[in-house]
């Protein structure tokens, strides 16, 4: 899970007077009336350095939203690193569980806000995708054959490069974003509502990547490959609206 560090706190006491206000600006009877609780609004926000997006969120996201991808097989040791990268990628956490009655499907589930985990899912599936078309393209060029044990390894390395990757972008938005308050309202409510549902759900964050495997050359070939893999290719095929 993604934690953005020292950003400042919002305040609750404002966030709840400004969410009073709203409501009188919901229920104004007159144009003039429904400006003023505007005004007061912005002003509010002016003083304490918020912005209206990260209050307006705070106000319709009061809980974490899950979205769920199904597995078409047995959960596969590659799937915890493409998991860790669009965690860090669309600050969202994730658990696996296996299908009950379905021993081959597996639920992986993303949560945090809404927006965020609907592209982490999206992102997930074409990452899948990606590294499949990746090995596909090894296997094509003289690989055929070399089993599961290359092909596992393959998979492993091309999702360990994929994540790497995410995470190198992730520190560099931080960096880029720095200052920016907004954005580190939005990160803090994201964070809030996933430590909320960990809790709730009793789940743990964890990063695991304890794995072996038995062919350097293909982990080697696998982790060259995830170098080429477009990160934000679920949006620009249009996955992603």
């Amino acid at each position: 899970m993604a934690v953005q560090e020292h950003q400042p706190v919002i305040d609750q006491s404002v966030l709840a007077t400004i969410r009073k206000i709203m409501k009188l600006q919901d229920g104004a009877t007159s144009e003039g009336e429904a400006a003023a609780c505007a005004a007061r609004i912005a002003d509010i926000c002016l003083k304490h350095n918020l912005e209206i997006g990260s209050v307006q969120l705070e106000q319709d996201e009061t809980e974490a939203s899950e979205a769920e991808y199904l597995s078409t097989g047995v959960y596969q040791t590659h799937y915890v690193w493409l998991q860790s990268a669009v965690q860090g990628m669309f600050n969202v956490g994730s658990y696996s569980q296996r299908c009950a009655g379905l021993p081959r499907k597996t639920r992986i589930v993303f949560y945090g806000l809404k927006t965020n985990v609907e592209s982490a899912n999206v992102t997930f599936e074409y990452l899948l995708a990606s590294v499949e078309a990746m090995l596909q393209g090894w296997k094509n060029e003289g690989n055929k054959g070399r089993g599961s044990a290359a092909y596992r390894a393959f998979r492993i390395g091309c999702a360990e490069r994929i994540d790497h990757r995410a995470l190198h972008q992730v520190r560099q938005q931080k960096s880029q974003l720095a200052g920016n308050t907004e954005c580190a309202a939005i990160v803090l409510l994201g964070n809030k509502l996933i430590a909320a549902h960990e809790k709730r759900m009793n789940l743990r964050s964890r990063r695991c990547f304890g794995y072996s495997f038995a062919n350097s050359d293909a982990h080697g070939a696998g982790y060259a490959a995830g170098g080429r893999v477009d990160l934000h290719g679920a949006r620009s095929s249009r996955m992603l609206s």
